[in-house]
């Protein structure tokens, strides 16, 4: 118990700390470790990799996003840097110097659509997310032969909302990326890189999301481990929260959480 006690102190002291950092941690951290592969919808294969906090402790991840947009490479392709939490969630993306996003017409994207762009990568379920990519747009009906090549097409009326004007094919192939199963698999490597120090910063962040997804998926050690914030937890989320961590722990274990809560009661 004094040696755990011990070790959590550590712990508290790294993540808090905000002062020099070692000169091998940012040598680590100048060279972000591979994390996973991922083939994105139209067949491009993503290298995704770990970033870090000011610690050196895993704080989500990152991709270089190269891709068309446009089945018929009428469009020039799309070329940012992706970034998602360690929960896998998509947060924010940068562009490169250069290589703005462009529109219809390869006209480039203003602030504001950029602005847009973030608001519809962020969103999670958007009015296309069940649509296929030929349904986006209403074709109309060439009268002649000569008409056919040179029709583009209207956005469906109920997307437009979520769509850049003038880039509804770049919104969709972007927020396919961004959200996309790389979520699941993003998630999925974290779990199995969760160590003490990583449960300790996801039980302190001010995320509720991040507070189930540590106590579904700590063992029985880290349990004993953060006994004292699993209470916190506990008693600042009440009920439901409590109850699907019974579910997950052993008898004892869960039969220790009762009588704890039941003393702070």
């Amino acid at each position: 118990m004094f040696s755990s006690k011990i070790l959590k102190i550590v712990l508290i002291v790294v993540s808090q700390s905000l002062s020099l950092i070692s000169f091998a941690q940012e040598i680590f951290r100048s060279k972000p470790r591979f994390a996973i592969d991922y083939l994105s919808q139209d067949s491009v294969l993503l290298k995704i990799y770990e970033t870090y906090d000011i610690n050196g402790q895993l704080d989500g991840y990152t991709s270089h996003i190269l891709t068309p947009v446009c089945k018929n490479y009428e469009c020039y392709n799309a070329e940012l840097d992706y970034y998602w939490d360690v929960l896998g969630n998509f947060f924010d993306f940068i562009i490169i110097s250069g290589k703005p996003l462009t529109k219809l017409d390869h006209i480039p994207f203003q602030d504001s659509d950029y602005e847009k762009l973030k608001n519809i990568l962020l969103t999670k379920s958007p009015s296309f997310i069940h649509l296929r990519r030929d349904e986006l747009v209403v074709k109309p009906i060439a009268t002649n032969l000569q008409d056919v090549n040179g029709i583009s097409g209207a956005t469906i009326k109920y997307i437009e909302k979520d769509m850049v004007s003038g880039a509804i094919y770049t919104c969709y192939t972007l927020w396919h990326i961004a959200n996309g199963d790389i979520n699941f698999q993003l998630q999925e490597y974290t779990k199995q890189n969760l160590n003490k120090e990583l449960i300790f910063k996801l039980l302190n962040l001010d995320n509720v999301e991040a507070h189930y997804f540590a106590i579904e998926n700590m063992d029985s050690n880290s349990f004993e481990f953060f006994i004292d914030e699993i209470v916190e937890l506990c008693k600042k989320y009440g009920q439901y929260f409590t109850n699907r961590l019974y579910d997950q722990l052993p008898d004892d274990l869960s039969q220790r959480l009762k009588i704890i809560l039941k003393t702070k009661e």
